[in-house]
């Protein structure tokens, strides 16, 4: 219960990171970070991904002009060469896995 815990925060964090890249820094894409032992989330990766999404069409067929992103957090304990694997591609009995998506 406890690394579900921490693997709930680690992936909040996670979206928290991504919302900040956005609309702050008008970055978006693909980011990897570990939590060092300086924070209780020590031994938790989180993989971030952003992404641009197609508006959907106006009543007269043109592309609308609102921006839309998806913000998605995976966070894991055991991470496979860096990064959250799938939950499938890892065979471990603590493997612990928490996913985020938010709309903006």
């Amino acid at each position: 219960d406890l690394q579900g815990a921490r693997g709930y925060q680690a992936a909040r964090a996670g979206i928290e990171w991504g919302i900040y890249r956005q609309r702050i820094q008008s970055q978006c894409g693909t980011t990897t970070f570990a939590f060092d032992n300086t924070t209780t989330l020590n031994g938790f990766t989180v993989t971030v991904t952003c992404t641009k999404l197609e508006g959907p069409l106006t009543a007269d067929g043109n592309a609308d002009a609102l921006d839309r992103w998806r913000i998605r957090s995976v966070a894991c304990n055991i991470p496979v060469a860096g990064v959250c694997a799938d939950a499938d591609g890892v065979n471990a009995p603590d493997y612990v896995q928490r996913v985020m998506e938010v709309q903006l």
